[in-house]
C-alpha cells in the first residue's frame, strides 16, 4: 500500500574502472596509415649540339646510366634547346643506355607533331658506330631523326618492352636522304648495315618491343632485322620502311643493282620455337605491290 504514487528510482551506473577509459581511448586515438610511395623521375636535359660537355646529349645519356631506374619509373632526357631544329653530329660512339629511359623530343621548342625537330647525325662518328645502343627494358626513343651512322640506327640487344615511336631513321627532317649542316656542309642520313636491329640469343630476352609510325629508310642493307631465337613476339606496326610518310615514294632505291626485295626491309635471322612477331600496315615502295599485300593485314612471322 505505500507503493502508491512512488516511482522506482533507477540505480546510477556504474563508474568505468580507469583501465576500461584507458582502453576505449586507445581504441578512438587517430591512426596514421602508410602511403603509396611515390618516385619522381631523373630528368636530364639536352640543351646544346656540342658533342660533349655539360648540356650535351653524350652527357645527358652518361647521367642517366649513373642514375638507378626501373622501367615503372624511368630516367627521362628531354631536349630544351633554342631554335626550330637541334643538329647533333656525334664525333664518336655514343653510350649505350643501360637505364630505363624515355628521350623525347617533344619537350623541345618549336616541336611539331608532324616532323620531328632534334636530328642526331653520325657521320663522323666512325666505321662501328651505332645512333642509339639501347640494353635496358622499357626504355623509349620517340620523335627523334637518326641518321649518318656507318653500323646502323637503332640497336636493341637483349632488351624487352622499349618502344620507337614517331621516329625518322635514315632520312632528315624533310624525308630526304642528304641534307647539309647551317655551314652548308653535306650530310648523309643513310644508315649502314641497318635501321632497327632487335637482337637476343636469351630466350625471351628480347620480346614485346614495339616499332610504331616509324619511317626506317635510306639503308644500305635491311631496314628492320629480328635476330636470334631469344627476340620473340615483337611488333612492327604502321612504320613506312624504304620510303617517305606517303607510303609510296620510294627513298633508298637498291645501292650496288641489288633488286630491292620484302626481305630487305624486314629480316628475320634464326628461328626459335616461340619466334613469331607481328607485322601490321607496312608502307613499301609503290612499285612492290606484292610485298604491299602481304603486309597489309597483320600476321605472324615465325
Amino acid at each position: 500500500m505505500y507503493a502508491h504514487g512512488f516511482t522506482r528510482l533507477q540505480s546510477a551506473p556504474k563508474a568505468r574502472a580507469a583501465g576500461s577509459r584507458r582502453r576505449a581511448a586507445l581504441r578512438r586515438r587517430p591512426s596514421i596509415e602508410s602511403l603509396e610511395g611515390r618516385q619522381l623521375l631523373s630528368t636530364f636535359n639536352v640543351s646544346t649540339d656540342e658533342d660533349s660537355g655539360a648540356g650535351s646529349l653524350r652527357q645527358a645519356i652518361i647521367d642517366s646510366d649513373n642514375t638507378t631506374a626501373t622501367p615503372t619509373s624511368p630516367n627521362v632526357i628531354s631536349f630544351n634547346s633554342k631554335g626550330a631544329l637541334l643538329l647533333i653530329e656525334a664525333q664518336s660512339p655514343l653510350p649505350a643506355i643501360t637505364q630505363p629511359t624515355i628521350i623525347g623530343a617533344t619537350t623541345k621548342s618549336g616541336y611539331q607533331p608532324t616532323k620531328p625537330v632534334v636530328e642526331l647525325v653520325g657521320n663522323f662518328a666512325g666505321s662501328a658506330a651505332i645512333g642509339l645502343d639501347i640494353t635496358a627494358s622499357g626504355s623509349e626513343v620517340k620523335r627523334l631523326i637518326i641518321g649518318g651512322f656507318n653500323a646502323g640506327g637503332v640497336l636493341i640487344d637483349n632488351a624487352s618492352n622499349v618502344t620507337l615511336d614517331h621516329d625518322y631513321l635514315g632520312v632528315d627532317q624533310m624525308q630526304n636522304l642528304t641534307s647539309a649542316d647551317p655551314n652548308g656542309n653535306p650530310l648523309n642520313f643513310r644508315n649502314g648495315t641497318y635501321g632497327v636491329t632487335i637482337q637476343s640469343e636469351n630466350f625471351g630476352a628480347a620480346t614485346g618491343n614495339v616499332l610504331s609510325n616509324d619511317i626506317v629508310s635510306g639503308t644500305d642493307y635491311n631496314g628492320i632485322i629480328l635476330s636470334g631465337s631469344g627476340t620473340t613476339h615483337n611488333v612492327v606496326e604502321g612504320d613506312f620502311i624504304g620510303t617517305d610518310l606517303t607510303g609510296m615514294d620510294a627513298t633508298d632505291d637498291p645501292p650496288r643493282g641489288r633488286p630491292d626485295r620484302l626481305r630487305r626491309h624486314v629480316e628475320q635471322r634464326g628461328r626459335g620455337q616461340l619466334h613469331r612477331h607481328r607485322l601490321h600496315r607496312q608502307g613499301l615502295p609503290a612499285r612492290h605491290a606484292a610485298d604491299q599485300r602481304r603486309l597489309r593485314q597483320p600476321r605472324l612471322v615465325q
